[in-house]
């Protein structure tokens, strides 16, 4: 039986300068096996996507040997209390929803997918309904929907934890320790430094780092996360290099 032995890394790749075909192409091409794909990037929203087109990007995925890791759907969390906009998030998070389960069921795989979602933690007004739509979606279609905290206790069942630990240092937290505090609820893991500059970035940068990225992951192995971390390319100022660097990195000081 055939062994995957690249290392348990995904990575996104809107933010890659290429269109998605040769983005997954060049992902896969240097040992990266999954991807996260956005519900907002025009060239793969969900609801420009009939099944036509979802079987075609799953294909191509399949060609490169890549999985999907999980759905972005990373819109203004403000909007759901807006009520001006909620109904237009709200359609977007379902749209994610049921891309990931369409997404999962032709991969074969028994779970129905995840999403990561941005939204709040505490929702109010209008945006209780919203959330009770999406939860609704979710559990109708057996997907994980994980919204990024850094208090896992702000995460109401039955939603997921996403872990950002860029987003943990710059709220003064420790990413292991929070990793930790949400055992067995982790639904998604980011793979993303928070440089010294202030900027988000690669793991490990020379003078710049302020991840212990080794602690990060066996602290969200031993709270039970069993899925692929993905490298978070939003913001970086070179997406590609950085890519490159965060999986030599990876295997020579992370999983080493």
């Amino acid at each position: 039986m055939h062994t995957d032995q690249r290392p348990p890394l995904a990575a996104t790749i809107s933010p890659l300068k290429l269109p998605p075909r040769e983005a997954l192409g060049w992902v896969s091409s240097i040992g990266i096996r999954g991807v996260a794909v956005s519900a907002t990037d025009p060239r793969t929203r969900p609801r420009d996507f009939d099944r036509s087109a979802r079987r075609d990007l799953v294909a191509v995925m399949q060609r490169f040997e890549l999985r999907c890791a999980c759905i972005d759907c990373f819109v203004p969390s403000s909007h759901f209390l807006d009520p001006a906009q909620v109904d237009r998030v709200t359609a977007a998070a379902v749209d994610a929803i049921e891309l990931a389960a369409e997404i999962a069921s032709i991969e074969g795989h028994v779970g129905g997918g995840i999403v990561v979602l941005s939204a709040p933690a505490k929702p109010e007004g209008v945006a209780c309904f919203a959330i009770d739509a999406i939860r609704a979606s979710a559990e109708h279609h057996g997907v994980c929907v994980a919204i990024p905290a850094t208090d896992p206790a702000s995460i109401a069942s039955p939603f997921f934890v996403a872990l950002d630990p860029a987003q943990i240092l710059a709220n003064s937290g420790d990413p292991q320790t929070v990793a930790l505090a949400a055992n067995g609820r982790i639904g998604a893991v980011r793979i993303v430094d928070l440089l010294r500059s202030g900027s988000r970035g690669p793991i490990h940068e020379p003078q710049e780092s302020q991840l212990d990225c080794r602690g990060f992951v066996a602290g969200c192995r031993a709270a039970g996360f069993a899925g692929d971390f993905v490298v978070d390319l939003r913001q970086w100022i070179e997406p590609e290099r950085g890519l490159l660097a965060t999986l030599q990195r990876w295997r020579t000081e992370v999983d080493a």
